[in-house]
């Protein structure tokens, strides 16, 4: 199969897996279950769903289990869902990425509540406009002015736009 084709099939698997999970599922562990991507081997012969879980090692473990108790049902369900003459077996593999990019959240809110109560105690309104003899920063600057282009009519005029391209030299 191409490389374009197989690629095409595991968007579709995965997106189909996702709203199967997401419509015709009636078990609360699948609740907090998202769908990353699908890989299913060149031979069609099985497919890795790798999946993210919000929550902790709790929901991981209890999604994991309904995943395999519904293997069977979503392999049926796409069978009728796409036009392929074999839908390749199911594996489940937790998203390590995602996994990750959740810890991460989490140590990022835990650093921030932490922070929160004495950031605000440290600075007063008095420290931060004039005791550092600056005034406090404009609410349309965003740092440099770089990024900055000139005004419509100077742009215009300058490289040739419509204003110069009827003129008489």
């Amino acid at each position: 199969m191409g490389r374009i084709r197989l690629e095409r099939l595991n968007s579709l698997i995965a997106e189909t897996v996702a709203e199967l999970l997401q419509k015709r599922s009636k078990d609360p562990r699948l609740a907090p279950v998202t769908i990353s991507r699908a890989e299913v081997a060149p031979n069609l012969q099985s497919a890795k769903i790798l999946y993210g879980v919000l929550g902790g090692d709790k929901e991981r473990e209890e999604a994991a289990k309904a995943l395999e108790k519904a293997r069977g049902f979503l392999r049926s369900a796409l069978f009728e869902a796409l036009t392929i003459k074999r839908v390749p077996e199911l594996r489940f593999e937790l998203d390590r990425n995602t996994a990750h990019a959740a810890r991460v959240s989490e140590v990022l809110a835990i650093i921030k509540d932490s922070e929160s109560p004495a950031g605000a105690a440290e600075s007063s309104p008095e420290d931060s406009s004039d005791s550092h003899g600056s005034a406090p920063p404009d609410s349309n600057s965003r740092g440099s002015d770089d990024h900055k282009s000139p005004p419509k009519d100077s742009s215009l005029a300058e490289d040739g736009g419509p204003e110069t391209q009827g003129a008489l030299p």
